[in-house]
């Protein structure tokens, strides 16, 4: 796993602002507090943990990752559903944790452990709540279709992972109880751009920037940590360019993608049309023809994540 954000960097994740002193004390000390009382209430899961930081060292054995995952027996079934499914595509069934270490290499089975460990967590959420963790699901399905399909999953690696984590700040949020996403708009809740916006002119900050302290808490990857942070300021993503920028453009893509499904799994070629004419599409370089090929698998993929999940 690479280092972790040092704070100086942390203070760079203030909704990609130049100057973060802008948002003032206030701002400041109401996400400080909100990032406290989330990281209070929930622990990452232990299993979960020692997993993550096992499959982060190469020198770690096999059996000893078996063994640590086998400790959480939902983690594993969780683990063997989600590398049996039509994201990774195994050619023959994955029985056992080891077989999926060995198989899907140590990289993919960390982020699949630490995208279902951190899911796990809020399974007892409904309403609102229970929106936010079917769109993480099914934006984790389509950017892992989008890399895969479009040849790259080798220059995003960890795209499952920050589809899944992208909006955990939402579900943080909705248990430290100090956004009330009931009372928003509800096509606010059902539509990309909106709810920040909110949120910032609410509470003086973002699930976003939220999410991001504590994903980095919780140890996540780096990159997955940053795209959290800047995935609804593209602008400052994509002037950082490189790894960043290319992660937030899918990410964006999916994020948008996934809501366009949830209303309807027909192929709607005025939004793909759209779509691939943004920023986004043009700097990860899709048009509406690859777009629209996909469509199927895009649809499947999100259907099938979500049973797997109980999304």
């Amino acid at each position: 796993m690479s280092m972790q954000i040092a704070e100086s960097s942390l203070e760079e994740l203030w909704f990609g602002l130049d100057n973060p002193e802008q948002l003032g004390i206030k701002a400041a000390q109401s996400l400080a507090a909100a990032t406290a009382a989330a990281k209070g209430l929930r622990s990452f899961p232990a299993a979960a943990m020692r997993a993550m930081q096992l499959l982060s060292n190469p020198d770690a054995s096999i059996a000893e990752i078996d063994k640590v995952i086998g400790q959480d027996p939902a983690l594993a079934s969780q683990l063997l559903r989600v590398a049996n499914s039509a994201l990774y595509r195994p050619v023959t069934p994955i029985g056992e944790v080891r077989d999926a270490v060995m198989r899907l290499g140590m990289k993919t089975v960390h982020d699949i452990v630490a995208g279902v460990a951190t899911m796990g967590m809020f399974q007892d959420k409904k309403g609102v709540g229970a929106g936010f963790r079917r769109h993480s699901v099914g934006t984790a399905a389509i950017m892992r279709v989008l890399t895969t399909e479009w040849g790259k999953a080798s220059r995003v690696p960890s795209a499952f992972l920050a589809g899944l984590l992208h909006d955990v700040g939402k579900l943080l949020s909705v248990q430290v109880g100090e956004i009330t996403y009931d009372a928003m708009p509800p096509d606010a809740l059902t539509g990309a751009d909106r709810v920040h916006l909110i949120e910032r002119e609410t509470v003086g900050y973002d699930h976003a920037v939220l999410g991001a302290h504590v994903l980095d808490h919780w140890r996540m990857p780096e990159i997955v940590v940053r795209a959290t942070a800047f995935h609804h300021e593209p602008g400052s993503a994509f002037a950082e360019d490189g790894e960043v920028g290319l992660y937030v453009a899918i990410l964006r893509m999916a994020d948008a993608i996934d809501y366009c499904l949830a209303a309807s799994e027909s192929l709607d070629e005025a939004f793909v049309a759209q779509l691939t004419s943004g920023i986004e599409a043009q700097y990860a370089g899709f048009d509406a023809t690859i777009l629209s090929a996909m469509w199927p698998k895009l649809a499947t993929a999100r259907s099938e994540l979500a049973g797997q999940l109980g999304a």
